[in-house]
């Protein structure tokens, strides 16, 4: 079985994507992180075993929309299949087996898996570096029974069970050192029975020797015990003497080291190193009181600069300068602004003064004279036409003679009116013009201000920002000096202090040197040393016990007290040594005797032997059936473990020892049912906790190579999927691997997913065919 294409509808991060063909080989999906890799192996997973539960994160519910599913296409015996598996109210979702023109379900599916369960699938064919690291994926019991063999008949408990009772039932039996065995015990007791047949063999001739024996025997003890008790005397004697004379010699050698030092009664107690801390404090001091003078001058030289450019007065009359400068700027933009309004009103008066003029020009009634002799005129008319009799006309004249009157009153009250605004409006211009005036009057004041203080008839804003800076700096230039000297302050007191501090120094040193009884500190630290190696003579004076050297023997021809010693202690070895056989001896005697004095004991040990070895025959027959068994179990287990290991188990050494190249040699399964061990090449065995990550991981890819090898014998090929397992591999680790990984794709079709580039290049040099799908 080999996949020809995916299409995934939706899963995951995966919506309506599709990849193939896909080789029947190796293929290699090359990815970045979270590019979803995994998601697609989920995919594969999901659609031959089912999804998983709904509310798990492994269900991988569709993020960008679509149906919950998607298809493969396989070819099976070159024959197209396509299994579908969507989204349904069955946990696992609806599949569908479509094998040409019959379709199916799960049984179809089933069938075509050759009943290949989730678990087995998920751990051996298609898995990722997280259950590659986990050894007990291995162990589950679907997986392990293909790991284990029946070539013996018995299972691996049993093996142990009964090598167990062997050993146990051989220890009971014999043990070449045992103490409680039952042959062990049966011997000891047959030694002791054969001890007193012989010597109850000859009683009558022995007994009266025996006693003979037992009186020499006490006189030849009683005569050394005597000896021994002389020589050691000698010996404590002497013993005395060779521990006392180093010690009087070495006391004759303090007195006279004491006599050549000089007397040095009295030395203060840890006086140099009292010496060294008040030297050390005063130097420390000396380079602090060094460092603060020249802080200080330093200070003084900043301080003249300062004051040179840093001026009080100067200060104070920038700082007025500023505030009148600040002070007149808005007066005189006020100024400019009240005498701009003041003119515009002035130009406004004028114009309306104008106007008004205009109006009292049109509105200016005739002279009272010129209106009388108009009126006059008409009245002389009125009077001509009523002489002429013209009675109607005249008085029509009469009253029309009325209308100028009306006129001129009504003219006359609006000249009157329009006059007596033409003289307000004087007066406002007249005060406007006296405004001006004194406008100009307070300008002219405000300019001489100016010219006063910048010596310039206007000012500006970058003027007073220019003083301002003028100003600060100054400001500062004083601040810095009023903050300098208040340094040079704390830095005269600190002065003051340091120097107090070295003079207390010095007084302590001086009164260190006359309690020391020196005058220089080189005359102290020789005192000193002096009086250290005098405390020292004294203490190993006192140490050592004052007692008179031992008195030699009246008559000692050695000169040498170790070589009498010596050869007093080996007479005295000697001595004890047969003293010791003497009592011996006469104990046996005495023993001799008491066992002849018995009568009837050779009887009863003539029957304990024959009851002994009837028992040992038994047991020893026993015993030999027992290891018999023993043995031949052991060499089974070891023609077993080199040579009848199962066909999985060989198979994962041949890959592991491809991917390790030559370092490890095999891949055991112990018979007592132990873990699994790895064999290197120079023999020695080793459990896979004690390999190097990397090597683990390869061993148990190894086993997984090995169990789909071993699967597809009983069952057709299945694509076989690996998830970024090669991480943990060094580079040549991972080329052998990927030849490893290329013998099982001549069986099998391999999906290999990776983030590695450099990955892809091996694998594309090692097995140049195989296809590359980009996974984005």
């Amino acid at each position: 079985m080999k996949i020809d294409r995916i299409h995934i509808e939706g899963f995951g991060v995966w919506s309506d994507k599709t990849w193939g063909p896909l080789g029947a080989g190796l293929n290699v999906f090359h990815g970045s992180n979270e590019a979803g890799k995994s998601t697609l192996m989920a995919f594969i997973r999901a659609v031959l075993f089912g999804f998983d539960r709904r509310g798990s994160p492994r269900r991988y519910e569709p993020v960008h929309g679509g149906v919950h599913g998607g298809s493969l296409d396989l070819i099976v015996r070159d024959r197209p299949v396509r299994i579908e598996r969507r989204s349904s109210r069955h946990v696992r979702g609806a599949v569908t087996v479509q094998d040409g023109d019959s379709t199916g379900a799960d049984a179809e599916l089933d069938a075509l898996l050759g009943g290949t369960t989730r678990t087995l699938y998920h751990n051996v064919f298609a898995f990722g570096l997280e259950e590659l690291e986990q050894f007990h994926t291995l162990q589950e019991n679907e997986v392990a029974q293909h790991l284990s063999g029946a070539a013996l008949g018995i299972g691996a408990a049993r093996w142990t069970a009964v090598q167990r009772e062997l050993e146990a039932r051989q220890s009971a039996l014999f043990l070449p050192r045992g103490q409680t065995s039952v042959l062990n015990m049966a011997l000891k007791e047959l030694e002791a029975v054969r001890d007193d047949l012989e010597r109850t063999e000859h009683q009558p001739e022995d007994y009266w020797a025996a006693h003979e024996s037992k009186v020499r025997l006490a006189a030849e003890v009683a005569g050394l015990a005597e000896a021994v008790a002389e020589l050691k005397h000698r010996a404590a004697h002497y013993e005395k003497r060779l521990k006392a004379r180093p010690l009087w010699e070495r006391r004759k050698t303090i007195e006279k080291q004491l006599e050549m030092l000089p007397l040095v009664e009295t030395f203060p107690e840890g006086g140099v190193e009292r010496l060294e801390l008040l030297r050390n404090q005063f130097r420390a001091l000396q380079a602090e009181y060094t460092q603060l003078r020249r802080d200080n001058d330093r200070r003084r030289v900043r301080r003249a600069e300062l004051r040179a450019s840093a001026d009080l007065h100067e200060l104070d009359r920038c700082s007025q300068k500023l505030e009148a400068l600040r002070t007149l700027l808005p007066r005189v933009e006020a100024a400019r602004r009240v005498y701009s309004s003041v003119v515009d009103r002035q130009k406004a008066i004028e114009q309306e003064r104008n106007a008004l003029q205009s109006a009292m020009d049109g509105l200016r009634p005739p002279s009272r004279a010129s209106f009388i002799a108009f009126i006059c005129l008409i009245w002389t008319a009125v009077a001509g036409l009523a002489w002429a009799d013209l009675g109607y006309a005249a008085a029509v004249v009469a009253a029309a003679s009325l209308i100028p009157v009306f006129w001129r009153r009504r003219r006359l009250r609006a000249f009157t009116r329009v006059q007596e605004q033409h003289r307000i409006c004087t007066e406002r211009q007249e005060s406007c013009f006296w405004e001006l005036r004194t406008i100009e009057n307070d300008a002219r004041r405000i300019e001489e201000d100016i010219v006063r203080l910048t010596g310039k008839s206007e000012i500006s804003q970058a003027d007073i920002d220019r003083q301002a800076a003028e100003t600060g700096r100054l400001s500062k230039a004083v601040e810095d000096l009023r903050r300098l000297e208040d340094e040079m302050e704390h830095a005269q007191a600190d002065l003051d202090r340091v120097s107090r501090q070295i003079e207390d120094r010095q007084l302590e040193i001086a009164a260190l040197l006359r309690e020391g009884g020196a005058s220089t500190e080189r005359e102290f630290r020789q005192r000193a040393e002096t009086y250290k190696q005098r405390e020292q003579l004294l203490n190993e004076l006192r140490g050592i016990p004052f007692e008179p050297p031992e008195t030699g023997f009246l008559f000692d021809v050695r000169e040498n007290d170790e070589d009498a010693y010596n050869a007093i202690r080996g007479e005295l070895s000697g001595m004890e040594q047969r003293l010791a056989e003497a009592r011996h001896e006469s104990g046996r005697v005495d023993e001799r005797i008491a066992m002849m004095e018995r009568s009837e004991e050779r009887s009863r040990a003539l029957a304990r032997q024959e009851l002994i070895l009837s028992k040992i025959d038994a047991e020893a027959e026993q015993w030999a059936v027992v290891t018999l068994c023993r043995t031949l179990l052991d060499e089974t287990r070891r023609v077993y473990e080199t040579e009848r290991q199962p066909e999985v188990l060989r198979q994962a050494s041949f890959f592991f020892k491809l991917m390790t190249e030559g370092r490890y040699q095999r891949v055991i399964a112990p018979l007592d049912g132990s873990e699994i061990q790895v064999e290197r090449a120079d023999g020695t065995r080793l459990s896979p906790h004690l390999l190097s990550r990397g090597t683990a991981e390869q061993l148990y890819l190894a086993m997984r190579i090995a169990l789909v090898r071993d699967y597809a014998n009983h069952v057709g090929p299945l694509p076989v999927v690996f998830d970024d397992v090669f991480v943990n591999f060094d580079p040549g680790r991972t080329r052998l691997t990927i030849r490893a990984v290329r013998e099982l794709a001549e069986t099998h079709q391999v999906l290999l997913f990776t983030c590695h580039p450099h990955l892809v290049a091996a694998v594309s040099e090692i097995v140049p065919e195989a296809p590359v799908f980009s996974v984005q």
